[in-house]
């Protein structure tokens, strides 16, 4: 009975605290959000809406489209648009459920996404052809969405791209660690939930998010760290996973096609992998990005300083990239 007293004691302790920490989030999501507003226009697409934001002038150079990776949002590329929009429009914006846009109301494949982006440019009267710029997660739905619109694409840059079939490479160079990749995704996505709703993430902000610099911990914070994020996220893996193969055969015939890749390690021997399979993987990751390449007779591979995030590590060098693919397409080379 004492047992049972105690048991029924923590968990009520538990509760109260849950209850207190969904309050306090609530209330401070509240208080910040003024701060933070959308920088830019929140425009309805089918069910959903979208956070979109242009800069720049529409010239005779095409515009630039920017696409983040899996769990970063526009917010990452604001430097780098802001530098590029020198020389023409560029735009940048939230997929559903992340950022600034609203939750997600459709299905996550490739073709939803990309319709949607579609329609957001029309609506818009942002017209092609465009520079696709896409990162991790993202280049893989810029290749899709030239695949889809090629009459409407100049030419691409990919920073450093999720390669097609990595998930198969991790379970053949080691099925327990890729298992756990796998789980660990499902479970971070849901402890971020968890986290984010409770108002934990605000509180652990410095300890969860090292690396990041102030500006970045309250902004994630505040508005991308949310559980329609996270349900995003989760939904985007599960169809990536699905439809990823069949971009495998894409000819891109001699459309300008960049490959930016990292210098720094990725972290696979904090993946689970021992440091033998991690530098394999290293080598692997490196020859999907050539063979990427090798999908237009135009295609490079360059290597640039910073980890995978490479719009955050090396931002100056990532822009001039962009730009001079920006500049060759637009004189014709």
């Amino acid at each position: 009975m004492k047992l049972m007293r105690i048991v029924m004691i923590l968990s009520a302790t538990v509760l109260f605290l849950l209850v207190i920490g969904v309050g306090y989030e609530a209330v401070s999501s509240k208080v910040n959000a003024e701060q933070y507003e959308p920088p830019g226009e929140l425009i309805a697409v089918g069910e959903n809406t979208l956070h979109v934001r242009v800069l720049g002038e529409q010239t005779e150079r095409p515009p630039i489209i920017i696409e983040a990776g899996s769990g970063s949002f526009s917010y990452d590329w604001f430097p780098i648009q802001e530098k590029l929009a020198e020389e023409t429009m560029v735009v940048t914006y939230d997929r559903a459920g992340y950022g600034w846009s609203g939750p997600n109301q459709t299905e996550r494949t490739f073709d939803q996404i990309n319709e949607e982006l579609h329609a957001l440019l029309e609506t818009k009267g942002i017209h092609g052809p465009y520079i696709l710029v896409g990162h991790s997660l993202g280049g893989l739905y810029m290749r899709n969405f030239a695949a889809r619109y090629p009459d409407e694409v100049a030419g691409m840059v990919l920073v450093d791209p999720r390669p097609v079939g990595m998930n198969q490479v991790f379970h053949d160079i080691s099925p327990e660690a890729a298992e756990q990749i796998s789980n660990a995704t499902v479970s971070q996505n849901h402890m971020g939930k968890v986290l984010a709703t409770t108002g934990l993430l605000r509180l652990l902000k410095n300890q969860l998010m090292d690396g990041f610099t102030d500006e970045q911990k309250e902004t994630y914070v505040n508005v991308a760290m949310k559980s329609k994020q996270f349900d995003a996220m989760n939904e985007e893996v599960v169809q990536a996973e699905k439809l990823e193969y069949g971009l495998a055969n894409q000819d891109f015939d001699h459309l300008p096609l960049m490959i930016l890749t990292h210098s720094e390690p990725m972290g696979f021997d904090q993946m689970g992998f021992s440091e033998e399979e991690a530098e394999k993987l290293e080598e692997i990751w490196l020859e999907k990005q050539q063979e990427t390449a090798t999908l237009s007779r135009n295609g490079k591979v360059m290597k640039v300083e910073g980890g995978h995030n490479l719009m955050l590590d090396n931002p100056e060098e990532v822009s001039k990239i962009i730009l001079e693919v920006l500049l060759n397409t637009s004189e014709g080379k």
